[in-house]
Formats: C-alpha cells, structure tokens, sequence
C-alpha cells in the first residue's frame, strides 16, 4: 500500500496542476451535502498530497482552489512561501485544519505609492486572519512558526499596548485552544515569556529552542505540559526551580544548553527532593557530561527509556541497560539516531545537523549503508533541516552521490533533491560542492527520465549560475581570487554537461531561457587567461547557439564549429586589442567561414536585448 501511495500521490499532484480532476469534483459537488464527505479523499493521504503543492508560492486559480476543497479533506497545512494569492487564501479556509505550519517565509518588501515606503508584502498575522475562520479555530490544535526563516515580530505574540489595535493576536485567538505551539527560533522580548505561560492554558507541547524564554516567569503554570524542547538556551536557578514544577513532563529537550558550574540539569535532579517523575525522553546533546553522571540519572528516573547524546565522543559500545541511546558515534548510530530524530517530536535542526556532518566524516566506512546514508539526509532536507556549517549538506552530498546510488534512491527521494538543488540559493562557500551535486544529480541517467523534474527551471538555472560566476562586475563575492577561479571552472564545466544533456528535454519556446544576455561569456572567451575554462565558455555558447537557433546541431558539427570559433579567436588574441567591435571587423577582413561570423552576429544579438 505504501509503495502504491508513493506512486499514485505524485500522479495526482500532476493532475491537480493540470486540472484534469474536474470531473471527480463535479460528481462529488452534484451528491447531497451530507454524503460529499464519504467521496473525498481522507486526511492522511490529502495532507500528503496538499504538501507537495505548498512546496512554493500557492497561486491557484479559484476554479482550480474550488475543485481541490471539493476533492481534498485536508486538515495539515504547511505554508512555504509568502506568495499565498486570494484564491488560495479561500481554498485554506475551506479546510478543517488541525495543524498550521509557516516555514521559510521572509518578509518581502514593496514600494506602497500612497504612502511612500517599504510595506510587508506578506504578513503572517494577516494570513492567520484570513486563514482561521470559526470553523477552524474549533479544530486548529498544532502552529508552528519557523523562527530561522520567518520575520517572526514580537507583536505577534501579544500586544498589551494600542500601538497597533489592527494587530490579530496568536495568544488572543489561538491561546484557548492551541495544544502544540513551536515558535524555536524566534525573536521575542523575554518579558513576553509570562504571555505564553499564561495565555495559552492547554499546552501540551512547547518548543522555544534558541529563543531568550525565561522559565522563571512562570512555566509551572503550563500544568499539562508533558513536552519540553529548551535547546540552546541559558538556564539559572530559578528556571530550574520552575522547570521541576512540571509533573506531567514526559519529553525535555536541554540538547546545547548552556551550562553553569553549579547550575545545571545534572545538579537540581540530584538534589531536588522530587524530580520530574513522569521524564521518560531526555536529550543532553552537546552538554559533555560524563558518564558516570549520566548512569546515574537512570537511577533518578526510572521511567527514562531514551537518552539523546549527539556529539559524545563515547565509545561505540557503551550503553546503559534498560536505555535506548542517541548517539553518532560511527555510520550505523547516525542511520539509528536520525531516524528517531526525524519521526520524534522535537525535530532539532542543529542535532540532526551534526549528526549528518558526522556522517560526511565516517563515509570511508559507511560501506553498504551509503544508499541508507544518502535517502536519510534527503529526508532531513525534506524536513526542513538547517546546518551551522555553510558548506553542508552539499559537503556530505558531494561525498555520497554518485550515478549508481542515484538509480537505487526512490524517485519521491530524486523529487525532493531536484526540489532542494533548485530552490537554494548557494552562498559562496558552498559553490563548489553545489556545481558537484546539481551536474552529478541532473545529468544522471535516473534524473533524466524522471517525468516530474522541471529541466526548464534546470537550463535556465544552469546558465544563471555560470553567467554569475563569469560576470566580474559582482562586487559582493567575498572569496579569494584563487578560489574565485576554481569555482568559475566547475561552473563552466556544470554548464557544458548540464546542458549537452538537458537542453533537449526542455521546450524550444521557453523565452526565460531565449532572452538570457550570454555575451558575458564572449567577454570572457576573449579576455580569459585560463584556456581549459575559455573552451568550456565556448562550448556552451554553441550549445545554446543550436538550441535557441532550432538548428539541432549535431555533436559533429558542434565540434567543427568550436573549433573554427577558437582558432579564429587565438588568432584575433595574438595581433590585436582585445575589443569586440575590433573583433568584429577582424571577421569582416579575414578569410573565416559563415559559421562563425553567424555565431558571432547571434551573440552580439543577445547582448543588444
């Protein structure tokens, strides 16, 4: 059922963009109101299927919106963009939604011509507004706001003031009803901390990892509260006289926790009278306890089943009896760990992070678990996982990937890489291993007969990055010329293979890709010193010089003419000043075939536009 599931979900996410289902929901839409809910589809697999389309910016059209709320019982959202347009809008409050989830969505800004200046063009408040009718707010238990990628504002929370009257509240709207909130990452004042204690009655779970909480301010007051995740947060003793005041708490998150000398976790629960008897999941990831301290916390509780101890440098074969450990010691407890962590709640960006940097460093001896390894860091990708280390998961990526490992991953797995490679937007550490794993992944020959990979959005990004990267007018790039020339030779040659490659599986009309101005790379072939990277340059203006053309060229006449190109250039290079309309006339005046002076007026063309 599974693999059908796999199958049948990406084959309706097609026909939901297409809009070919029209059907199904005009049949359901002509059945009495309360038999309509018999013929949609359940929960689980509408959640799934809603996920992947909220991948990026919801612009469906309202006949398209209408369809789906007939079609889909979805009850999780998870919003990934701040492009939500009206019809959108209407189709998620048309659901039951039990669980709102608002990642990745930076404040964007735009001009407001009546005012005069910089206004949010997306406003996670105003969308809550929208969103949440009566009807969800009876259901909506679960919000999460990802505090890495989203403008959280303070006012969001609470707003005693009138400053802003306007301002739709979470602690006014949600807090009666909401059973989970993580808002890890957020930036809110400190004093706010009392608001959440004691607005939002119900909790149960509460994540505000990397955040300035202060437990002090009344956390005991959260008497339901069985879930804790605190990591990367500064604790004093009054913090952990009120965190020892929750007796239901089951699950506590301390991983990256500042530790005092005489102030920590270790400390109050072997000296308070009555620790947390309930605690059965406790993560003290990257605390460097000793283990004697830590054998002797099972002792104190006795419910305690798991122990998170990530970034432990503890022998492989130390355990405790009775006590399921995390740890990333070699290949086969990373594979172990990450797994808890990704279907665990208390997802940790920053634990799965080094788990995954942990296992770049044993891929020597990862062996028969490299497909294992390579689908598990896909999945955190997929889940959203963030790294403190600029250069991973490409590091570890690059290290993993290879054609035949390609072929044994899934294909909802190659989806989710394809998705990731292209929505980042590499910094300029990662350029090297970015250049790696998008011509390893794109040019491979499971990518390639992937029917759900956009190779449109592949091309053109392809031709972005090496325009980028031969263009010497960008200021802002901060690594050294040396590095700046190694990266723009993997570039160039990403170029050559992505798009001797992928130019055919796109269409011919694509004009995004027609109008790009590539004569920055004839710049470059004239004035480049380094010859192996000059000749990738040509090759992929003759590439694009077929394909934009409708020439289809062949690969012999491709190498005919870059030949043709280069000795005509090297001979210009030798005798004259390096200037394109000196070239130009260079052409004119020379014995030098139809070929390249075609070439040349084609480039000069694409500089004009």
């Amino acid at each position: 059922m599974e693999s059908l599931q796999k199958t049948c979900i990406p084959v309706l996410v097609n026909l939901i963009e297409e809009s070919k289902f029209k059907s199904y929901a005009k049949l359901i839409d002509g059945l009495p109101s309360n038999e309509k809910y018999k013929y949609q589809i359940t929960p689980e697999p509408s959640n799934r299927i809603f996920e992947i389309l909220t991948k990026g910016p919801l612009r469906f059209s309202s006949e398209t919106a209408n369809e789906i709320s007939k079609v889909f019982n979805v009850t999780k959202v998870t919003l990934t963009s701040p492009i939500v347009n009206n019809a959108s809008i209407d189709l998620l409050r048309s659901f039951n939604l039990v669980e709102l989830r608002l990642l990745n969505l930076k404040e964007e800004t735009t001009a407001d011509s009546n005012y005069g200046y910089k206004k949010s063009f997306f406003d996670i408040i105003a969308a809550l507004d929208s969103i949440l009718n009566s009807k969800s707010l009876k259901s909506l238990r679960v919000l999460k706001i990802d505090g890495h990628h989203t403008e959280f504002n303070y006012d969001w929370i609470d707003q005693n003031e009138f400053r802003y009257p306007h301002v739709f509240q979470i602690a006014n709207v949600l807090g009666p009803v909401l059973q989970q909130l993580d808002i890890s990452s957020c930036q809110f004042f400190w004093n706010q901390s009392t608001t959440i204690f004691t607005r939002f009655p119900n909790l149960t779970e509460l994540d505000v990892s990397y955040t300035q909480i202060r437990l002090a301010d009344g956390i005991s007051q959260l008497k339901n509260l069985e879930k804790l995740s605190l990591a990367g947060i500064r604790l004093d003793d009054d913090d952990f006289t009120e965190l020892f005041k929750l007796r239901k708490l089951q699950f506590l998150n301390l991983s990256g926790c500042y530790r005092g000398r005489f102030t920590d976790f270790m400390n109050f629960s072997f000296h308070e009278k009555s620790p947390l008897p309930e605690l059965k999941v406790l993560d003290i990831s990257e605390n460097g306890y000793d283990l004697g301290l830590i054998v002797r916390l099972v002792e104190i509780y006795p419910k305690l089943e798991t122990i998170g101890l990530i970034d432990y440098r503890f022998p492989a074969n130390t355990n405790i009896a009775g006590v399921k450990l995390l740890m990333n010691t070699t290949v086969e407890q990373c594979l172990e760990s990450l797994d808890y962590y990704l279907n665990t709640w208390g997802f940790q960006h920053e634990t799965i992070a080094m788990i995954i940097e942990r296992i770049n460093l044993q891929s020597e001896r990862a062996g028969r678990f490299m497909i294992k390894c390579l689908g598990k860091i896909i999945e955190a990708i997929d889940h959203g996982a963030k790294f403190t280390k600029d250069f991973e998961p490409l590091a570890t990526l690059t290290t993993l990937i290879d054609k035949y490992r390609l072929q044994r991953i899934t294909s909802s797995q190659r989806r989710s890489l394809a998705r990731y490679l292209l929505t980042l937007q590499p910094n300029d550490d990662q350029m090297y291993h970015y250049f790696h794993v998008f011509q390893q992944c794109f040019t491979s020959d499971a990518f390639l007969a992937s029917p759900y990979i956009n190779y449109s959005m592949v091309c053109n990004k392809a031709i972005d990055l090496v325009l980028r990267e031969v263009t010497e007018e960008d200021y802002d790039r901060r690594e050294a010329l040396r590095m700046r020339d190694y990266n723009r030779q993997h570039a160039l040659e990403m170029g050559v293979s992505i798009l001797s490659k992928c130019l055919h599986k796109m269409s011919r009309s694509d004009e995004t890709f027609r109008k790009k101005r590539i004569d920055g790379l004839l710049i470059f072939l004239m004035t480049g010193s380094d010859q192996r990277s000059r000749q990738a340059a040509l090759a992929i203006l003759v590439h694009v010089l077929s394909f934009t053309t409708n020439r289809s060229m062949t690969k012999h006449q491709k190498a005919r003419l870059t030949t043709e190109i280069m000795s005509c250039i090297n001979r210009y290079r030798q005798d004259s000043s390096i200037h394109i309309g000196n070239f130009q006339h260079f052409l004119q005046t020379k014995r030098t075939s139809s070929g390249v002076k075609d070439w040349f007026d084609w480039v000069k063309m694409c500089g004009d536009r």
